[in-house]
């Protein structure tokens, strides 16, 4: 084999090398590319699911205000049929004060019920 002949095929062989090197590097970036996609999955689906914790324990806290708030209506109410029946008008107008404040609130509690459902049919 002449001297150029064995030069020309040594250097075939190392633009062959170089072009699986290219090759090589660019599989180890779109690799890269695919960790990160991962990466940000995980992180993803860690904070959906915080997310998710934080509105079922807000409901929770909403449901229970709202047991309490409906069992207050009702002990105000029952409270001011007995001022009535004792002519206390004073205590039958603070009831009736008292009450539209507690249902105030309950309207308030029961749209942010709604709408954390909402949120979390989202989630």
């Amino acid at each position: 084999m002449s001297k150029e002949k064995a030069l020309k095929l040594i250097n075939e062989y190392l633009a062959k090398q170089e072009v699986k090197k290219e090759k090589l590097s660019s599989e180890k970036v779109e690799l890269g590319i695919f960790d990160d996609i991962e990466k940000l999955k995980a992180k993803a689906l860690t904070s959906s699911k915080r997310a998710d914790k934080s509105v079922l324990n807000a409901l929770s806290d909403f449901a229970d205000s709202t047991s309490a708030l409906e069992q207050a209506i009702k002990i105000t109410e029952n409270g001011k049929q007995k001022a009535k029946e004792l002519g206390a008008d004073e205590l039958v107008k603070r009831a009736d004060d008292i009450k539209g404040q507690f249902e105030r609130i309950l309207k308030m509690h029961q749209k942010n019920i709604s709408d954390l459902r909402s949120v979390r049919s989202n989630i």
